[in-house]
């Protein structure tokens, strides 16, 4: 069996997305999956008992979308190996989180030391990575992103623009309060 945590649905946002793409493409290859109440940074009221009750056996898998969950901390030593997901800005020195040093321990090194399988979604994301966390490197999977593809129906007829170049919104100056604005 494989136990599948998604993130927590937000409508428009690519947390939705990527949750849905992921249910479609287990559900069109077949593959029998329980769906495990994410534990996120939207998740609030998280049924940690009901996580805690799971009898996992030696041959399933865990897929936690979001690596750096403390959900890992929860389900170490269930049994079945663990998978978990990392996003582009993971262990990169202009994380929000890193730049303003956050208040609370991120564990990431931790978290991440806790699974079987670290899946990436770029090289960029996984030279990030193992950069920092070296001793990981071997643990670590370019998977690319899963897509939800109807999103981008409607725009598939525009007429694209060459020069047009499109950047995660962590680097936008007018977005990311951590840089200061001149």
């Amino acid at each position: 069996m494989l136990y599948f945590m998604g993130y927590s649905h937000s409508e428009g946002n690519w947390t939705g997305h990527f949750t849905r793409a992921v249910r479609r493409e287990l559900v069109r290859r077949g593959i029998a999956f329980k769906e495990v109440p994410p534990y996120d940074w939207y998740a609030s009221d998280v049924p940690l008992e009901k996580i805690q009750n799971i009898d996992s056996r030696q041959g399933d898998a865990w897929f936690i979308s979001w690596a750096q969950s403390p959900i890992i901390e929860l389900i170490r030593d269930k049994p079945g190996r663990k998978y978990g997901f990392v996003v582009g800005l993971t262990a990169m020195p202009f994380e929000p989180a890193v730049l303003v040093e956050a208040a609370a321990p991120l564990r990431e090194r931790y978290r991440l030391s806790l699974y079987d399988g670290i899946f990436v979604n770029s090289g960029w994301c996984m030279k990030c990575l193992c950069r920092s966390y070296p001793d990981l490197a071997q643990r670590v999977s370019v998977t690319g992103f899963p897509f939800d593809f109807e999103i981008y129906e409607p725009y598939r007829t525009i007429s694209k623009d060459d020069r047009l170049v499109a950047f995660n919104q962590r680097f936008a100056p007018e977005i990311t309060v951590m840089f200061p604005k001149q």
